[in-house]
Order: structure tokens, then sequence, then C-alpha cells
């Protein structure tokens, strides 16, 4: 980010200057505030640094103009630390947030700019910069593994200013540098001291070095900017950046444009503007299809997605097509730029709006033949690092490039670096999906007989589509147009998909997991010639027939790990790869369907030697039974109903004794055959879901219909994210009550008349609280008891701040103990008055600030 070069500074300042500017009022000021004002208005931002450093009374307006001032030269360090000011004040604003987790991202501090991304996300949800990190949490870290795929030098033709934005030109290669050349009069910019841009011609050789460095052309480098630059038509046709020498804006800006020219009769002539050049937005980084026929560029023109955008037009006999946005896959609310079109019809472009490794990125993605996109992949380390890294482009062959940065270590401000790949580039973003099917005792093995099936990520069902095809050439099964593979997530185990296969009526599974080194989603079947099987067949207990709609998982209890996923029947075999006849077996079958109760099966006999392990058992309809425990999950902030919840019961005193799982379910179901009207359950019960706090509930209750519903919600843990954000400097403490009592003690006013202080400094905090008791005397009067306490606790708080509606609870009785002492049942404890102490509470949590 350090001086990057005349689009990134011109464009990014003309689109975020006035994000961030604060004009002074008509009060009397400082010299010096005043001085440094003017240095920034005039893109001065050295002369700016130095007035307002030297500004001992600075408010917020001039921290964030000292950080931008800071981030526009490059001192991401100095900028850091500035907008810490501005984020820490009353006067934050979004920006300050999202530049703040910028710098630290640019000084390598990538967890720390990930929690404040996620606050920023919070802040403004409708930025697809917050979501997608929001999102992706942990890519960073993949994007930093050296992969092994390139090798990279900076090169020694590199000067102590900019070089940057390098294009092949026949045998040459033609790039942009501010170095002092050889015009007599050499005139520089105000933003950064250094010369304008000139197009240079320099000489590769095969290590990619650069030398023999001359003038591109006279003529074209004027007074200004010029480049870079982008060549079509076997290098006769020219497009170029310049500034616009004709005039500025109404806001006295000078904006970049876009020319051409040709080459006839040996000489360089024919300029002609680009007929959408305004002198109101820059539009410059002309990329050129090979034949010229197709451009795309950079502009902030009106109408695009955020700062700096990517369009495309095409030229036609009327002249250039009305220029194309390239749509919000593409483009963000930061800028995307320097485009460069490989004739293969991959598009490279620098962003700092996709998820990276800090400031700009280097990104490649395949256009379709509709001119749709396939998905962007960020090319990585060492590509691109924590800096500015941009202006990438490639060879025919794919074989080498080069491209610019202005990371630690070069020669000068921004350099050229020239790179090779080390092994082919994988142009899309998804792995390859393959499996390898094998005989333990190394023979070849009939793929004939075999079957291959991708389960389905959304149901656990195979999709027909989802079909392995053998490839012969490498004996190995592959498969395409997986629509889920665009989600896959390698440091989660890839969502825990499975491969389903079948051999002569047996069926075997295995996880996919993700070969880092090949880039390859992968399973690995051994198969044994005589395997431990085990038939499995299930039917109706209510009218003894099979059920075709159920779904298995076998868990193997040593490592808890799920070895067998089988879905869509009642009556099959099943293959445990790794186990031979005579093992022994210590497992559980769950077994699932709609209109069904989720069954467990332990499995513990000894393989037979010659035959299948008989399991056969029945699963119970919904509603089977005397009575039915039944629970869903709500979203604590929408109300919305849970889907894919994960329940895990214990009954904690007989005579049921049933210790149950429910997975991914929106609604459970489960029959208590042995309990009856007027027992009382004490079940302890856990509800986790991807995205939302664990949830704890401790159940004591009398049976007194035929179906007992447990009904809760859920909070998202991005609720937590903001919570965390503020109390890592505001500490709310629980406070806490009498046995049987429902007052709020002296102690307690001592912390409810912070929160009264918090709430009133801050106007627009929300604080969501959760009143409860310990667990003796029965589970209704707790409940009441604890509603009594969430009363008097907001009463207390209402009172004394304005608008009441900010503080709002209620009481859980019994049900989330603060420390695990239950008071009926088997485990029923013999804990201490303090530790029943720490249940009487009340808890605060700060939902908004």
């Amino acid at each position: 980010m350090k001086n990057i070069n005349l689009m990134k500074r011109f464009l990014k300042l003309v689109l975020v200057l006035y994000c961030f500017f604060l004009t002074f009022g008509t009060y009397a000021q400082s010299v010096k505030k005043r001085k440094a004002e003017k240095n920034f208005d005039n893109y001065s931002f050295y002369a700016a640094i130095e007035d307002y450093e030297q500004i001992s009374d600075k408010d917020v307006s001039d921290f964030r103009r000292l950080a931008e001032s800071y981030r526009y030269t490059g001192n991401t360090s100095e900028a850091e630390k500035n907008y810490k000011v501005c984020v820490d004040s009353d006067e934050q604003l979004p920006e300050d947030v999202y530049y703040y987790a910028a710098m630290l991202r640019s000084n390598g501090k990538y967890e720390e700019s990930d929690q404040w991304m996620d606050k920023y996300h919070l802040i403004l949800k409708s930025d697809s910069r917050g979501e997608e990190y929001f999102e992706n949490h942990g890519m960073t870290t993949l994007l930093l593994r050296d992969q092994g795929q390139y090798s990279i030098f900076n090169l020694d033709v590199n000067s102590a200013q900019e070089d940057f934005g390098a294009v092949y030109y026949k045998d040459k290669i033609v790039f942009a540098s501010s170095r002092e050349g050889t015009k007599s009069i050499r005139r520089r910019w105000n933003w950064n001291q250094l010369p304008f841009l000139d197009l240079y011609q320099a000489t590769p050789d095969q290590d990619g070095q650069l030398s023999e460095l001359v003038d591109f052309n006279r003529k074209l480098n004027d007074k200004f900017h010029e480049g870079p630059a982008s060549f079509a038509k076997d290098y006769s046709f020219i497009a170029f950046t310049r500034n616009n020498y004709s005039g500025t804006g109404e806001d006295g800006v000078v904006r970049l444009q876009i020319f051409t020219q040709e080459f006839v009769d040996g000489k360089w002539t024919n300029e002609l503007a680009f007929p959408y050049n305004n002198p109101e937005y820059s539009i410059g980084h002309a990329a050129l299809s090979k034949d010229g026929m197709v451009m795309y560029f950079a502009s902030d023109m009106p109408g695009g997605y955020g700062g700096v955008d990517l369009y495309r037009t095409s030229k036609t006999n009327d002249g250039w097509s009305k220029p194309e946005n390239l749509g919000k896959e593409i483009n963000t609310e930061g800028n995307e730029m320097f485009p460069f079109l490989h004739s293969n019809n991959t598009l490279f472009f620098a962003s700092d709006g996709h998820i990276g490794l800090g400031g700009l990125d280097n990104f490649l993605v395949q256009i379709k033949e509709d001119n749709s996109f396939e998905k962007i992949l960020n090319m990585g380390y060492p590509i691109n690092d924590k800096r500015d890294d941009f202006a990438l482009v490639v060879n025919d062959d794919f074989s080498n490039g080069y491209f610019s940065s202005n990371r630690p270590g070069g020669k000068g401000d921004d350099d050229l670096y020239s790179f090779t790949f080390l092994k082919p580039l994988k142009l899309n973003q998804e792995p390859e999906i393959v499996s390898y099917v094998t005989n333990s005792d190394g023979s070849e093995i009939d793929h004939d007989s075999l079957e291959l099936h991708l389960l389905s990520a959304q149901d656990g069902q195979p999709d027909l589509d989802y079909k392995y095809q053998f490839r012969p050439e490498d004996k190995q099964y592959e498969l395409e147009d997986v629509d889920w593979i665009q989600n896959w997530e390698p440091e989660k185990g890839v969502n825990q998909q499975y491969t389903m296969l079948k051999k002569n009526d047996v069926f075997y599974s295995q996880k996919v997991k993700y070969n880092e080194t090949d880039h390859q989603l992968e399973t690995k079947f051994n198969l044994d010639e005589n395997p431990a099987i085990i038939h499995i067949n299930m039917s109706d207990i209510s009218n003894d027939q099979n059920v075709d709609n159920l779904t298995y998982s076998l868990v193997d209890n040593e490592t808890n790990d799920t070895i067998m996923v089988m879905p869509g029947t009642s009556d099959f075999k099943f293959g445990v790869l790794g186990k031979k006849p005579g093992d022994l077996t210590n497992y559980n079958l769950i077994v699932s369907g709609d209109g069904y109760e989720t069954s467990i099966i332990p499995i513990n006999k000894p393989f037979p030697d010659n035959e299948p392990l008989e399991i056969n058992d029945k699963v119970y309809p919904i509603g089977y039974g005397d009575i039915i425990l039944a629970g869903r999950i709500f979203d604590k902030s929408s109300g919305d109903l849970l889907e894919s919840v994960d329940w895990t019961i214990t009954d904690r005193k007989g005579p049921n004794n049933f210790d149950f799982k429910a997975i991914e379910s929106t609604t459970f179901y489960k029959g208590l055959r042995e309990v009856r009207k007027g027992d009382t359950l004490f079940s302890k019960i856990t509800v986790r879901k991807e995205g939302y706090k664990p949830l704890t509930l401790n159940i004591v209750e009398k049976i007194e219909s035929d179906t007992i519903w447990i009904k809760e919600y859920m909070l998202k843990n991005e609720l937590d994210v903001l919570s965390q954000v503020i109390e890592a400097n505001i500490k709310i403490s629980p406070i806490y009550f009498d046995l049987d009592k429902s007052n709020i003690r002296t102690d307690a006013k001592e912390e409810l008349d912070k929160i009264v202080q918090l709430m009133n400094e801050n106007p627009n905090m929300v604080i969501e609280f959760g009143s409860h008791t310990d667990c003796r005397a029965s589970y209704s009067y707790n409940e009441a008891l604890s509603q009594r306490r969430a009363i008097s606790t907001a009463d207390y708080i209402k009172s004394r701040i304005t608008n009441p509606s900010r503080i709002y609870g209620e009481g859980y009785g019994e049900r989330r103990l603060a420390v695990d002492c239950p008071c009926e049942g088997p485990e029923e404890s013999d804990c201490s008055e303090e530790k029943h102490q720490l249940n009487r509470r009340s808890e605060f949590k700060i939902i908004r600030q």
C-alpha cells in the first residue's frame, strides 16, 4: 500500500476520501489544523502527516485523517494505531472498523483482524466483504500455506521508485515506472513526491530478469502519468492509461482515462480517446483480448458496487459497446482493478474486497462461454502476501509470468517480480473428487463389479447424478459437477461427506477427505476377499413390515468415529472395512427415518466366520408408545424454528433410563414406553447447532399429558462476537439471591447500579438477562421463583434508565444450573451451600451496543 501506483491512489482516493472527509465548522481553527486540512485536501499526505502529528489536541476526525494519510502512504503500523483511536471512540464510523481490520490484516494480525471483521459484519450486514470474512473463518490460514505452486524472484531492473504493471510485448516486457528517466524536466505529483509514471521497455532472459531498458515511446510518454498498458492484434494495437490532460472534474480532481493507438508504418499513431472517458470519474487499467475485440477495465463510474469495479466492453462496427459491470460475483464494496485476460479465457485481477492476506491480492477466475464466471480463486502465498500484490500477467503456455508488489524486501516502492509455475495450476478452485478401490492382497480388482456414488450434502441420500466414473488410464474413479463442492471446507473434514460403494450386493462407505498435496477430495477403499459383514433388517413394530426410507449410521464406540452411513433401505449387507471374521465389535447403530423415532442399537458381538452378523430389530413410528418426549429449538432473535439441531438427552432416573441422540433434526420425538402419567421425568438435555451457543437444560417435570414438549431458544454465536468485543473492556457480573428469596440484596444493587450507569452512557445498548434458582424445592416452584427474580431484576434497572425496553429477560428455574448440583434422581449431589449459591443468580449479556 506504500505509494502503490496511480490507479490505486487516484481511484481509491476519489471513491473513499470523501467518506471520511468531515469539513471543519465555521468556528476558528488553529493554523496547524488549517494547514493539515489543506495538505490533506491536496493529496499531500506526507505533509499532512507532519502537520497532524504536531496537533496536541487532536479530535477523532483528526485521528481519522491521520490514519488515512498513513494508509495512503503505506505506513500500515501507524495507520493501525490511529484507526484504533477511532474505533475506541464514541464517534466510531463503520468505515473505521473496516479499515482498522484491514490494517491489522496488512500487519499480519489475522486472528485479531477476523474479530474486527466480525464486528464490522454485525454493524453493516449489507457489505459483502464483512459477510465473506464472517462465513469463511480460517481461510487466511489456508492461503498462507506455501503449496509449492510458485517460485518468485525480485527483478534487478527495479528502481528505488515505483515499478509495476509488466505486460508482454513481442519478445519484450513493457511496464510503468516513476524512476528518474531521460526527460530534462521531471514533474512530481503531490501524493508521494515521486516523478510521474512513464512506460518503459526491457528484454527478458530465460529466468525472467530484465535488461536493455529504454523508453517505450517518447511521444506516448507525455508530461503526466502514462501506464499501465495492454496490447492486441499481434502487438499492433495498444490501450493505455493516462491522466486527463484536457481538464478536471467539478471537484477539481484530475481523473484517469484510456487511450488507444495503432502501430502503422513503423510508428504508433491514430491516438483515440476511449469514448466512455469522463472527467467526473476515472477509467483505466485496460486489458485487451488477443484479437482486440474485447476490453476489460477498472473504473469508479457511478452505478458500481463499491470503490473501483471491473467492466467489460466489446468492439462493434459502431465502436466500443456500453461498458458492462462484471457483477457482484467479481466486484465488491472494495476495489477490483488491474485485470489481465489470458488467451485461455482466464481473467486475472487484483482485489482488496475478497478474502485475502492483506491489501490487494491477486485472483483468477475462469470465464464461461456465456460470459458468466466460475468461482474466483485467491492465488495464495507467495504470489500474495500481507501487503499489496497486483498487476499479474501470465505467458501463453502458463509456465511463468510477472506481478507487482510493495512487500518488504524489495528495492523500492512497488517492485516487479517474476514467477514460475512449479506445477500445473488448477484453474478451478474446486478440487478433484476421486476414489481409489483396491484389493487388500494387492490383486487386480474387477472394476466392472463396482458401483460408487457420493452421498448428497443436503439429506444424506445417494444422488444418481453424483455417480463416479472409472478412469482406466489411472485406475481411479472421478466425480464432476457436484453442487456442494462450492462450500467445501478442508479444515472441517469436507462437511462429513461419504462415498458409497457397492460390490456383490455388499455396501461399503468411506468419509471423503481432503488431500492437500494433490488438491483432491478423495476416498480409499481397501477390500478384503472375506470381509466382515453386518446384515441389517429393520421392520415397523406396529405392522411388522419392512421400512425403506431409513438412514443408518454405524458409530465406533471406542473412537467415536462414524464408520458407515447408509441411506434409503431396510434390508442390506454392510462391509466393515479393516475388520475380519472373528473380530469383536463395539458399535452403536443409529437408525432414523421420516415418521419414525431415532433408535440406537448396540452391537457388541464378534463377527461370525462364514456368514454376516445378523441385526434384526424394530423401528417405532412417532407416537407409538404411552408417552412422547418431543422438542423444538427456535432462534432467540428471530423466533424462527431451527433445522439440523443435534440433541443429546440423558434420563437421570429410571425406569426409562435412556441415553438418546437425535442428529440434525428439526423436531425430535422419543417414545417413553416405560413411564406413565403422574411419573416425574428427570432428564439432562444438551442441544448443539453450528453457529449457535450450545444449550444445556435440566428437566424435572411431572408427566401430565401424552406429549412432553421441550421448546427452547438459542443465541447465535455472532451475537457473542459483539458481546466479547464489548466485554473485553466491560465486565458485567451476575447478581445473586438468598435461598427462596427474590428481593435485590445490597451487594446486588451495587452491580445493578453499574449496569444502569453503563446503559445510560450508551443509550443504544440492549441487555438480555436470565434469572435462575438452585435445584432445591420442586421444579414448578423454582420456575415461579426464578420468574419473580427476573421481575425484580428488570424492575430495578428499568426504573433507572431511558427506554426501559432495552433490558429484558426471563426466569429459567433450575433448567440451567451454573454448577451441576442436581437434587433429584440417582445423580443427586451433596453440593455445599456455596455451590448452591452460585446457581441462585441473574446473568447478563450485551446484545447490542
